[in-house]
């Protein structure tokens, strides 16, 4: 239910119907107990999905194609009612427009000169032009996700496990069974990295020591006020000379929560769950004779996942 309405929106959950080899939604583990977390409003056109995208050239689209068409289908079967937008920096590679508005995602061209194999952080740049755009529609929306694009599969309605006045980012973790999880941190060298060469040493080494956990920037989701406002710190404290460092959204995004810049906004860090999930060490478990993806934990289907990794591929 949410706030203080009666209506039980769980009964208004409809069973994606999305199948190929490897998996079949409409057999995904969404009743009884797991389907507990479809407390809110159903996926509506007052719900927005955000993306950015540079192709650094013609063959590294040919090499996606596959995928976003796969995640695409994926989506549209799970959150069929969204409002989807895309920012394309750069050339537009043979087709993909045309692949896009087959999938009823509005396409925003930037930087149209830019051409190919030319440096264009599209990860920094879409938390601006997210703010850009609801400055100009941000009375359209009711909740808003902006996501990595290729690798974000919203197998059933993630916008209705989310509360009215929730902001959910995520951990990088997997659940393994029994309640228990394994996350990754600091000392993990590549978040290192990009921490330490965005904001220094000093701060990077105390997060390490510290073995704080690695907060993902592929997923913000949640109500459209605090989603903007998170896109507004963001934009204040991104350094300008970092802007084309790959790493830094994911840098910036962990320098503002544990400087405590994101306090204002009463974050929900989403460890791993049914519901959301940053997954690159087999928290899933593939029922392969019926197609099912189980998450170890909880013992129902994923809602949203970033990544999905392990012994098969979807």
């Amino acid at each position: 239910m949410e706030g203080n309405s009666s209506i039980d929106y769980r009964k208004f959950f409809v069973q994606p119907t999305f199948k190929n080899e490897v998996i079949d939604i409409s057999k995904f583990l969404y009743n009884g107990k797991c389907q507990d977390i479809f407390r809110y409003k159903p996926n509506n056109k007052r719900d927005l999905v955000f993306w950015a995208m540079y192709f650094k050239s013609q063959d590294m689209w040919i090499k996606q194609r596959e995928t976003i068409v796969k995640t695409m289908s994926i989506l549209k079967s799970g959150i069929p009612n969204v409002k989807k937008v895309l920012v394309l920096y750069g050339e537009a590679p043979n087709g993909f427009v045309e692949l896009m508005k087959s999938f009823s995602v509005e396409v925003i061209r930037r930087k149209k000169e830019l051409k190919y194999n030319q440096v264009c952080n599209a990860a920094v740049y879409r938390f601006f032009e997210l703010l850009e755009y609801l400055n100009q529609h941000g009375g359209e929306f009711d909740r808003v996700a902006i996501t990595d694009f290729r690798d974000v599969m919203w197998f059933a309605d993630g916008f209705a496990t989310i509360k009215p006045d929730e902001l959910v980012l995520t951990n990088e973790c997997s659940g393994k069974g029994n309640g228990t999880i394994q996350c990754i941190d600091y000392t993990q060298k590549l978040n290192y990295k990009w921490f330490a060469n965005t904001f220094g040493k000093g701060l990077a080494n105390k997060l390490r020591k510290e073995r704080k956990r690695i907060v993902n920037v592929g997923i913000v989701i949640g109500n459209v006020q605090k989603v903007k406002r998170y896109c507004e710190i963001f934009k204040q404290h991104c350094p300008k000379d970092k802007i084309e460092k790959w790493g830094t959204d994911q840098a910036l995004n962990n320098y503002l929560y544990y400087t405590h810049r994101l306090d204002e906004l009463n974050v929900t860090i989403e460890t791993i769950s049914q519901r959301i999930g940053f997954d690159v060490m087999d928290g899933c478990i593939l029922d392969k004779r019926n197609k099912v993806l189980i998450e170890r934990n909880s013992l129902c289907s994923p809602v949203l996942r970033h990544k999905v990794s392990g012994i098969f591929k979807i």
